[in-house]
């Protein structure tokens, strides 16, 4: 899962809270979702690791890569600063990174099915020139026989079974590069939840997912707490016409 534009983190902890309760109900089931990238410009990435990082109890382990704390981003730290974190989830107590039982896979992901989060700056619309940063990352790192996990690998390079956004579409120049992102992460079946405050987000929004090759459909007021009922915000799903 993915979300975008995510401020402080705190609709992803939600989304994660859900997906705790899931695992906890349904013992020896895999959960819900197994990885969730939270995105947004870098200079929101710090509070979204402290967000997440004080709900660990709803997530086993966080990779965060925030550019912010490389200086420059020039020479052998262009990469960023890459903190990890092992939450709580399913844990009588936190485990050390040796504790992990996970394979690790020839790209360094992680692929056992616990519940992983990376927290990683993603631009609306420059998805190319990032997908091209990641390789060159990724090539440095195996030049340098590194371990090290990097919180971007492949983000950019994938396609994704569910997005998530909130308030998302509140000014026109925005939309044209939210809908680039919904485009290269999604394929013909990802379903996208972004949730819409009708007072800011113009007509030309739905018109320009149309011309996209989108669809939408407003859930419908049941579907939310009695108190968001008949209100100007809406939940939209939206998926590419097949």
């Amino acid at each position: 899962a993915l979300e975008l534009g995510s401020g402080n983190g705190f609709l992803s902890v939600c989304l994660l809270a859900l997906n705790a309760s899931f695992k906890m109900s349904h013992p020896g089931e895999p959960p819900l979702i197994e990885k969730l990238v939270v995105t947004d410009m870098v200079d929101h990435i710090s509070l979204i690791e402290k967000t997440l990082h004080v709900n660990s109890h709803v997530w086993e382990e966080m990779y965060v890569r925030n550019l912010a704390e490389s200086g420059s981003g020039d020479g052998e730290n262009e990469g960023g600063a890459i903190n990890s974190y092992f939450g709580t989830l399913g844990n009588d107590d936190t485990p050390n990174a040796s504790d992990c039982d996970c394979d690790r896979g020839n790209d360094d992901t992680t692929t056992c099915k616990k519940v992983t989060v990376i927290a990683a700056e993603h631009r609306w619309g420059e998805q190319e020139i990032e997908s091209i940063r990641e390789e060159e990352s990724k090539t440095r790192r195996h030049n340098q026989q590194s371990n090290e996990i990097d919180a971007n690998v492949a983000i950019h390079n994938q396609k994704y079974d569910f997005i998530i956004g909130s308030d998302v579409a509140y000014r026109d120049h925005l939309h044209a590069p939210l809908i680039s992102s919904l485009l290269h992460f999604s394929h013909e079946h990802t379903v996208s939840l972004i949730g819409i405050t009708m007072n800011d987000t113009k007509p030309k929004f739905f018109d320009s997912l149309l011309e996209a090759g989108f669809r939408y459909e407003r859930l419908a007021d049941h579907f939310m707490e009695r108190e968001f009922r008949g209100k100007n915000f809406g939940i939209f799903a939206i998926q590419r016409c097949r």
